[in-house]
């Protein structure tokens, strides 16, 4: 709501719940006292002068899949460093302005819209950080900010694997994810790219594609996830934000192998299932599947073509090659 708990001095913490869609104009502002908040992946708006004159708040998670950060959001608050996630595309007027602690922001390239006087009044020293030849770098070079370009940017790295060529349809998609660490190769030299994928190793590849999110709760309703494995917060960060719900109540199945249905819908909810106006090419994709919606969402997209021009394979299992493939058209230029 608007100015939901706006003046609330005494307000230290704040854990939003996922229920919550979107935070009003002015919902925090004026709390001088708040440290803490937990901002849920659910959260895909936010208004304006949300935060402004919060001097205690030094740092802030954004969830993924918020578009615009509004005028004022974070004015004079006591930030020292923020990352902007790869959905936001607007930054507003004044939105850091008299942030004077301020000196990291990672902006990434999906930003085309910088307002009037962003930036003023924060940190002499302020670096901003982003891919090169972005908008980001345009605006530091022309407001005299210093800009660096991050060190998992879009720059081409040299290719290691062997089985990885140029002419294949997973050549930038396997550098990309390399170059982001969102995965590596089986060895040094070989990615294994028509090796099949499994659900664990899936759902952590997202994990990482969205930035490593710690999951908000530690409880574990699997038997077969256990917290020493390596999937194990990509799995509780999955379920919390309803990418999964696992195979039943109790089990994952981190070691099945995923289907291309599976991940298609994966990345459909992690992108808060948005809609999609085309019809169904596809002959083995019936109407109320669970896939249904996701498929046809991916097909729109250009996040896959599917098998053939009228089949999609969807319990067909997902390979190295088309997951970061997937991966990489979905998000990449979010």
């Amino acid at each position: 709501d608007l100015y939901a708990f706006e003046g609330c001095s005494s307000l230290e913490s704040v854990k939003i719940p996922n229920s919550v869609t979107s935070i009003g104009n002015s919902a925090f502002s004026g709390c001088w006292s708040l440290i803490s908040i937990e901002i849920p992946n659910s959260v895909s708006s936010m208004g304006d002068s949300t935060f402004k004159e919060c001097s205690s708040l030094t740092s802030v998670e954004l969830p993924y899949g918020i578009t615009s950060i509004g005028d004022s959001a974070f004015y004079q608050c006591g930030l020292t460093s923020i990352e902007l996630p790869n959905s936001v595309t607007s930054i507003g007027n004044e939105t850091f302005r008299w942030c004077s602690s301020l000196t990291s922001i990672t902006i990434p390239k999906s930003v085309t819209s910088i307002g009037n006087m962003a930036f003023l009044a924060t940190s002499k020293n302020l670096i901003i950080y982003g891919d090169s030849d972005s908008y980001a770098q345009t605006y530091a070079n022309e407001n005299n900010i210093t800009f660096e370009i991050l060190a998992n940017s879009d720059t081409p790295i040299e290719n290691p694997f062997i089985d990885v060529s140029e002419t294949q349809y997973y050549y930038e998609p396997v550098l990309w994810a390399l170059g982001n660490n969102i995965t590596s190769g089986l060895t040094t030299t070989e990615f294994a790219p028509e090796a099949s994928c499994t659900r664990g190793q899936v759902v952590t590849l997202l994990w990482r594609a969205m930035g490593e999110p710690e999951p908000t709760t530690t409880t574990n309703p699997f038997v077969d996830v256990n917290s020493s494995e390596y999937y194990y917060k990509a799995v509780l960060w999955a379920l919390e934000n309803g990418i999964t719900s696992g195979l039943d109540a109790t089990h994952f199945a981190p070691d099945d192998t995923v289907t291309r249905g599976q991940f298609v819908t994966f990345l459909h909810r992690t992108e808060q299932k948005p809609s999609y106006t085309t019809s169904n090419p596809f002959g083995d994709v019936p109407s109320g599947t669970y896939y249904y919606d996701a498929i046809l969402w991916a097909y729109e997209n250009g996040v896959t073509s599917g098998l053939t021009e009228t089949q999609f394979g969807p319990e067909d299992s997902c390979t190295r090659g088309q997951v970061v493939t997937f991966l990489y058209r979905a998000l990449s230029e979010k």
